[in-house]
């Protein structure tokens, strides 16, 4: 959040201000900023799947995306016994709605980004934002909403 300082040094009357911008920069701002007629509200919600890994049998991955703009992520390897590793951050759209952007609070990780296949799926792409060489599944598919 940012606002106009020492507003009431600038009135024209002592005591008295004119006027106070206040402007307001959310991260809900940033999903529409780049999206042009983008539906986030329909887009909000769970998204899961197992997607590949080198050294294990596969990641369960789960993104939460909220309305505010932020998101949650939960990856646990399987078959290595440890807990879910959890990850927050920001979430933006990008390129007209097809591609969704993550943007990890922790500095030190990587940004991730997913193509918007549908409402319903998303699908993991490289550092480069090209899809994976792969035959393997990087999709994520919607989770059914909790009520």
């Amino acid at each position: 959040v940012s606002a106009i300082t020492n507003a009431e040094d600038k009135a024209s009357e002592p005591g008295k201000i004119d006027a106070v911008a206040v402007v307001e920069n959310t991260a809900a701002d940033a999903i529409t900023a780049r999206s042009k007629g983008f539906d986030s509200k329909s887009f909000v919600g769970g998204f899961t799947g197992i997607l590949p890994c080198a050294s294990c049998p596969g990641i369960e991955t789960t993104i939460e995306f909220k309305a505010d703009g932020y998101y949650n992520l939960s990856e646990t390897h399987m078959g290595e016994g440890k807990g879910p590793q959890n990850a927050d951050g920001t979430w933006t759209v990008e390129e007209d709605g097809k591609v969704v952007r993550l943007d990890p609070s922790d500095r030190a990780e990587p940004d991730r980004v997913y193509a918007i296949v549908s409402k319903d799926e998303i699908t993991m792409l490289d550092s480069g934002g090209n899809p994976a060489e792969s035959r393997l599944d990087y999709s994520l598919k919607r989770t059914a909403s909790k009520k």
